[in-house]
């Protein structure tokens, strides 16, 4: 019987792409024929951790490769595992896994592309580290696991894509799960990188995707993806990518994720014709370094989204690296104990110093008309705040520009505090609670041999409710309730 099985297996491997399918008797664990009811059947979506009696109809989107691990303290003699992402009529999906001698059974039977009635097996959370499906839960199939080969549906999709625009990455955090389809503008050579959990060398391939929004972004494909990526520019629909935020905005390819090439889609049509047209040449990218040259990036490129958690947790500005990137905070406070201004040259805006009671631009010769000479100096701020939002609170600094927008004045029209203390208090007491986007600039910075991350706002702006109520719509959107 197990070299049945084996045989079985290995006509499955070589047959994914079968004659087409008819129904057959449903099996159970032992392989043998049991009854299955298809008069209550229930869409994935409604699937949870109490559900018990349950029976679905799904179609096999992706099949893995059956994969062993070596003996462990908790699983001495070792075993093996191979997984299937399934979707329903309603474009619910859900990964179910079978394990050890469960496979022998499982295995030959499911094949990708068929339609399968699938009941019994236990519902738990599902683990995003190793799956790209758009579901909170997986199946594992047990002793109760009975599946029956339904005959082909056309009601099932043979694949299902929710593409969001490549600019509209920078809504999303990471490890969230995307669809994109776009234009690939540029690659790299087919090269192996050594997985030092395995010891194993893997084959990886970077490629620039760009589509009609304007913006492009960096995706890392791996093993079979990488070597079976044409060497030619070409179109790309994507299936279960997950987003890097680490420094910059990335997508990675997975063992589940599916791509398309060349798609003639509706939105496929849509990019062909944005390119041919000259609009694409322009793109901006999402992924982009981080070096001290990153500090002068276009204010309106797309910058990743992060929390004031992910500052620490991610050792943004660490070392030699500037990392700029996009929040929404509230301000709680502005230091005003110490200097929230300073008087500067009005042409180079370097601090004056005072002789005679003269104010005088220090700058050296060459970089100021006004050095060395007596000037009306201007108020300029330097500011010192808190903000905070839903995971953490963090110090932050702006100077004149953003002073002047926080405070809604210059410093010029701050009242001194020796002159009107209250009326100076006022002016801040004013601008705080106040809630904004910003776009911010991490880097680290010493001072009496400590070095710290310093972070600087380079911009802000007032919440746009209806904008960020139709990226949340976006958001719920996905979840297909």
């Amino acid at each position: 019987q197990q070299q049945q099985h084996q045989q079985q297996r290995s006509q499955a491997n070589n047959n994914n792409n079968r004659m087409p399918q008819t129904a057959g008797p449903p099996i159970n664990k032992n392989g043998d024929a049991q009854d299955i009811s298809h008069n209550h059947l229930q869409p994935i979506s409604s699937l949870n951790p109490y559900s018990t009696s349950w029976t679905i109809k799904a179609r096999v989107m992706f099949k893995g490769e059956e994969r062993t691990w070596k003996p462990t303290v908790k699983s001495p003699h070792g075993g093996k595992l191979f997984s299937v992402d399934l979707i329903d009529c309603h474009k619910s999906e859900i990964r179910a896994t079978c394990f050890n001698d469960l496979c022998d059974v499982f295995y030959p039977i499911l094949n990708k592309d068929h339609v399968y009635y699938i009941s019994g097996g236990t519902i738990k959370g599902a683990n995003k580290k190793f799956s790209s499906i758009k579901c909170d839960y997986e199946v594992t199939f047990g002793d109760s696991t009975v599946i029956q080969s339904a005959g082909d549906d056309s009601s099932i999709d043979n694949i299902g894509f929710n593409f969001i625009k490549i600019a509209n990455l920078i809504t999303k955090s990471k490890d969230d799960v995307v669809d994109v389809i776009g234009k690939v503008t540029g690659s790299t050579p087919l090269g192996n990188i050594l997985i030092k959990s395995t010891q194993n060398y893997v084959e990886k391939r970077n490629v620039t995707l760009a589509d009609d929004s304007g913006a492009s972004v960096e995706l890392t494909l791996w093993g079979e993806k990488a070597k079976n990526a044409p060497d030619e520019l070409f179109l790309m629909a994507c299936r279960g990518l997950k987003v890097s935020t680490y420094n910059t905005i990335t997508l990675n390819s997975s063992a589940s994720s599916h791509i398309d090439y060349n798609p003639t889609s509706d939105e496929a049509v849509a990019i062909q014709q944005y390119f041919q047209g000259g609009d694409g040449v322009m793109a901006r990218s999402l992924t982009q370094g981080t070096g001290a040259g990153a500090v002068n990036i276009d204010p309106t490129r797309p910058v990743a989204v992060k929390v004031f958690s992910q500052i620490k947790d991610e050792n943004l500005g660490a070392g030699t690296q500037v990392d700029v990137f996009q929040t929404r905070a509230t301000i709680t406070y502005f230091q005003r104990k110490k200097t929230v201004y300073y008087e500067a040259c009005p042409k180079c805006n370097r601090k004056v110093e005072y002789s005679n009671q003269n104010a005088k631009c220090q700058s050296v010769p060459t970089s100021c008309i006004y050095s060395g000479g007596i000037v009306t100096p201007e108020k300029r701020y330097v500011l010192s705040l808190t903000a905070s939002d839903h995971t953490d609170n963090s110090w932050l600094s702006a100077f004149d520009d953003v002073g002047k927008f926080l405070l809604g004045r210059s410093a010029n029209d701050v009242p001194k505090k020796d002159d009107d203390e209250r009326a100076f208090e006022d002016v801040f007491s004013a601008a705080q609670f106040q809630t904004y986007n910003m776009r911010i600039k991490a880097k680290s910075e010493t001072h009496d041999n400590t070095t710290r991350v310093k972070c600087t706002i380079l911009s802000a702006e007032r919440v746009n409710y209806t904008t960020e109520c139709e990226k949340l719509l976006h958001q719920i959107g996905a979840y297909k309730i």
